[in-house]
Protein backbone atom coordinates (compact mmCIF):
# COMPACT_ATOMS: atom_id res chain seq x y z
CA UNK A 1 0.00 0.00 0.00
CA UNK A 2 3.13 2.67 0.47
CA UNK A 3 4.30 2.13 -3.05
CA UNK A 4 1.11 3.86 -4.05
CA UNK A 5 1.88 6.97 -1.76
CA UNK A 6 3.54 10.20 -3.67
CA UNK A 7 7.00 10.60 -2.90
CA UNK A 8 6.90 14.37 -1.47
CA UNK A 9 10.67 14.07 -0.21
CA UNK A 10 14.03 12.53 0.10
CA UNK A 11 17.47 13.81 1.67
CA UNK A 12 18.05 15.96 -0.96
CA UNK A 13 14.88 18.17 -0.32
CA UNK A 14 11.32 18.26 -0.01
CA UNK A 15 8.65 19.30 -2.74
CA UNK A 16 7.26 22.07 -1.11
CA UNK A 17 4.40 22.97 -3.45
CA UNK A 18 3.32 19.61 -3.27
CA UNK A 19 3.26 18.79 0.58
CA UNK A 20 1.58 22.23 0.75
CA UNK A 21 -1.09 20.84 -1.95
CA UNK A 22 -1.65 17.94 0.27
CA UNK A 23 -2.85 20.39 3.19
CA UNK A 24 -0.98 18.08 6.25
CA UNK A 25 -2.44 17.75 9.41
CA UNK A 26 1.33 16.43 10.30
CA UNK A 27 5.02 16.26 8.71
CA UNK A 28 7.74 14.37 10.13
CA UNK A 29 11.21 15.00 9.35
CA UNK A 30 14.39 13.06 10.55
CA UNK A 31 17.12 16.00 11.80
CA UNK A 32 20.32 15.34 9.62
CA UNK A 33 17.96 13.72 6.69
CA UNK A 34 15.84 16.55 5.75
CA UNK A 35 17.60 19.55 4.69
CA UNK A 36 17.29 22.61 7.02
CA UNK A 37 15.88 25.43 4.91
CA UNK A 38 13.24 23.08 3.57
CA UNK A 39 12.27 22.31 7.21
CA UNK A 40 12.23 26.16 8.07
CA UNK A 41 10.27 26.73 4.97
CA UNK A 42 7.45 24.76 6.04
CA UNK A 43 7.26 25.85 9.70
CA UNK A 44 7.60 29.57 8.15
CA UNK A 45 4.04 28.29 6.01
CA UNK A 46 2.95 27.31 9.12
CA UNK A 47 3.07 23.78 8.68
CA UNK A 48 2.41 21.37 11.38
CA UNK A 49 5.97 20.08 11.96
CA UNK A 50 8.02 17.64 14.41
CA UNK A 51 11.49 17.06 13.95
CA UNK A 52 13.06 13.40 15.26
CA UNK A 53 16.31 12.23 15.71
CA UNK A 54 18.17 8.91 17.35
CA UNK A 55 21.97 8.30 18.32
CA UNK A 56 20.97 5.25 20.21
CA UNK A 57 18.64 2.60 20.53
CA UNK A 58 17.38 3.69 23.81
CA UNK A 59 16.67 7.17 21.74
CA UNK A 60 14.60 5.37 19.12
CA UNK A 61 12.58 3.67 21.54
CA UNK A 62 11.71 7.45 22.94
CA UNK A 63 11.65 8.42 19.57
CA UNK A 64 8.58 6.02 18.30
CA UNK A 65 6.59 6.09 22.19
CA UNK A 66 6.56 10.33 20.38
CA UNK A 67 5.55 9.19 17.45
CA UNK A 68 2.98 6.93 18.88
CA UNK A 69 1.63 10.25 20.62
CA UNK A 70 1.45 12.58 17.77
CA UNK A 71 -0.65 10.08 15.71
CA UNK A 72 -2.91 9.00 18.25
CA UNK A 73 -1.65 5.47 18.27
CA UNK A 74 0.09 5.15 21.51
CA UNK A 75 -0.73 1.37 22.02
CA UNK A 76 0.50 0.18 18.96
CA UNK A 77 3.54 2.06 19.64
CA UNK A 78 4.10 0.66 22.74
CA UNK A 79 3.62 -2.85 21.32
CA UNK A 80 6.49 -1.87 18.58
CA UNK A 81 8.12 -0.62 21.59
CA UNK A 82 8.15 -3.98 23.18
CA UNK A 83 9.54 -5.76 20.72
CA UNK A 84 12.03 -3.52 19.91
CA UNK A 85 13.13 -3.93 23.72
CA UNK A 86 13.05 -7.51 23.75
CA UNK A 87 15.30 -7.23 20.50
CA UNK A 88 17.72 -5.04 22.74
CA UNK A 89 17.52 -7.19 26.13
CA UNK A 90 19.37 -10.03 24.15
CA UNK A 91 21.91 -8.09 22.82
CA UNK A 92 22.90 -6.65 25.88
CA UNK A 93 22.24 -9.94 27.54
CA UNK A 94 25.18 -11.60 25.18
CA UNK A 95 27.17 -8.42 24.65
CA UNK A 96 29.96 -9.45 27.66
CA UNK A 97 30.54 -13.02 26.46
CA UNK A 98 31.09 -11.75 22.43
CA UNK A 99 33.36 -9.16 23.89
CA UNK A 100 35.41 -11.74 25.68
CA UNK A 101 36.30 -13.95 22.41
CA UNK A 102 38.62 -10.52 21.89
CA UNK A 103 37.67 -10.25 17.96
CA UNK A 104 38.68 -6.87 15.85
CA UNK A 105 36.45 -5.82 12.82
CA UNK A 106 36.34 -3.20 10.03
CA UNK A 107 33.35 -2.12 7.90
CA UNK A 108 33.49 -1.66 4.71
CA UNK A 109 31.27 1.51 3.80
CA UNK A 110 32.73 2.13 -0.06
CA UNK A 111 35.18 -0.03 -1.96
CA UNK A 112 37.03 3.15 -3.85
CA UNK A 113 37.94 4.98 -1.82
CA UNK A 114 37.85 2.86 1.05
CA UNK A 115 36.05 4.12 3.53
CA UNK A 116 34.92 2.71 6.42
CA UNK A 117 32.78 3.89 10.06
CA UNK A 118 34.24 5.46 13.09
CA UNK A 119 32.66 3.99 16.51
CA UNK A 120 29.73 6.35 17.49
CA UNK A 121 28.06 5.66 14.21
CA UNK A 122 25.37 3.28 13.97
CA UNK A 123 27.39 0.86 12.48
CA UNK A 124 30.07 1.17 14.98
CA UNK A 125 27.66 0.64 17.41
CA UNK A 126 26.35 -2.19 16.13
CA UNK A 127 30.07 -3.61 16.23
CA UNK A 128 30.53 -3.01 19.84
CA UNK A 129 26.98 -5.39 20.76
CA UNK A 130 28.93 -8.22 18.82
CA UNK A 131 31.61 -7.72 20.73
CA UNK A 132 33.87 -6.55 18.28
CA UNK A 133 36.35 -3.94 19.10
CA UNK A 134 36.55 -1.28 15.25
CA UNK A 135 39.71 -0.93 14.27
CA UNK A 136 38.73 2.81 13.23
CA UNK A 137 36.78 3.07 16.60
CA UNK A 138 38.32 6.54 17.47
CA UNK A 139 38.41 8.60 13.86
CA UNK A 140 37.39 11.68 14.18
CA UNK A 141 35.51 11.47 11.17
CA UNK A 142 31.91 9.29 11.40
CA UNK A 143 33.48 7.78 7.60
CA UNK A 144 36.65 8.74 6.81
CA UNK A 145 38.84 7.27 3.86
CA UNK A 146 41.66 4.96 4.91
CA UNK A 147 44.37 3.45 3.34
CA UNK A 148 44.69 -0.29 2.76
CA UNK A 149 47.84 -0.26 4.34
CA UNK A 150 46.22 0.66 7.73
CA UNK A 151 43.53 -2.34 7.32
CA UNK A 152 46.79 -4.69 7.03
CA UNK A 153 48.39 -3.48 9.81
CA UNK A 154 45.33 -3.73 11.83
CA UNK A 155 44.65 -7.25 11.18
CA UNK A 156 41.28 -7.17 11.58
CA UNK A 157 39.47 -10.53 12.41
CA UNK A 158 36.67 -9.67 11.06
CA UNK A 159 35.20 -7.99 7.48
CA UNK A 160 32.05 -6.59 7.86
CA UNK A 161 30.29 -5.60 4.38
CA UNK A 162 26.86 -4.01 4.56
CA UNK A 163 24.95 -4.35 1.37
CA UNK A 164 21.79 -3.25 0.16
CA UNK A 165 19.24 -5.60 -0.81
CA UNK A 166 17.09 -3.08 -2.66
CA UNK A 167 19.90 -0.91 -4.35
CA UNK A 168 23.03 -3.47 -4.23
CA UNK A 169 26.34 -2.30 -4.83
CA UNK A 170 30.09 -2.93 -5.65
CA UNK A 171 31.69 -4.23 -2.57
CA UNK A 172 35.62 -4.66 -2.39
CA UNK A 173 37.28 -8.39 -3.39
CA UNK A 174 39.36 -9.45 -0.41
CA UNK A 175 40.67 -12.41 -1.64
CA UNK A 176 43.84 -10.99 -2.25
CA UNK A 177 44.38 -9.64 0.73
CA UNK A 178 45.41 -12.65 2.62
CA UNK A 179 47.58 -11.60 4.93
CA UNK A 180 44.85 -10.22 7.02
CA UNK A 181 43.13 -12.65 9.05
CA UNK A 182 39.41 -11.79 8.02
CA UNK A 183 40.38 -11.98 4.35
CA UNK A 184 42.89 -14.93 4.47
CA UNK A 185 39.67 -17.19 6.85
CA UNK A 186 37.07 -15.78 4.85
CA UNK A 187 36.05 -14.25 8.28
CA UNK A 188 33.25 -11.82 6.01
CA UNK A 189 29.80 -10.95 6.44
CA UNK A 190 26.89 -9.47 4.51
CA UNK A 191 24.43 -7.79 6.95
CA UNK A 192 21.28 -5.83 5.54
CA UNK A 193 22.04 -2.04 5.13
CA UNK A 194 18.84 -1.12 4.62
CA UNK A 195 17.91 -2.52 8.04
CA UNK A 196 21.36 -1.46 9.59
CA UNK A 197 21.71 2.29 8.61
CA UNK A 198 18.49 3.61 9.83
CA UNK A 199 17.42 4.26 12.97
CA UNK A 200 13.98 2.02 13.02
CA UNK A 201 12.42 -0.68 14.74
CA UNK A 202 14.15 -3.49 12.33
CA UNK A 203 17.56 -2.23 13.83
CA UNK A 204 18.03 -4.28 16.98
CA UNK A 205 17.28 -7.66 15.29
CA UNK A 206 19.58 -6.78 12.74
CA UNK A 207 22.35 -6.40 14.58
CA UNK A 208 21.52 -9.41 16.34
CA UNK A 209 21.69 -11.37 13.27
CA UNK A 210 25.04 -9.82 12.48
CA UNK A 211 26.18 -11.20 15.66
CA UNK A 212 25.21 -14.68 14.62
CA UNK A 213 26.87 -14.11 10.99
CA UNK A 214 30.09 -13.20 13.00
CA UNK A 215 29.93 -15.98 15.45
CA UNK A 216 29.27 -18.22 12.65
CA UNK A 217 32.17 -17.39 10.35
CA UNK A 218 34.48 -17.32 13.55
CA UNK A 219 33.36 -21.05 14.36
CA UNK A 220 33.89 -22.03 10.57
CA UNK A 221 37.89 -20.62 10.76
Amino acid sequence: AAKSIPYVANYLGVQLETVVQLNPTLVVVWQGGTPQKDIDKLRSLDVNVHEFSANSIPELIGQIERLGDLVSKPEQAKLLISQIKTDYDTLLSAQSARKALGLSGFVEIWPEPLTTAGGQTIIGQAMNYCGVSNIFESAKNSYPQVSMEKVIVAAPDIIIQPVSKSNPTVTKDWRRYSMIPAAKNKAIVSPDSDALFRWGPRLPAEIQKMCKQIQNVINVK
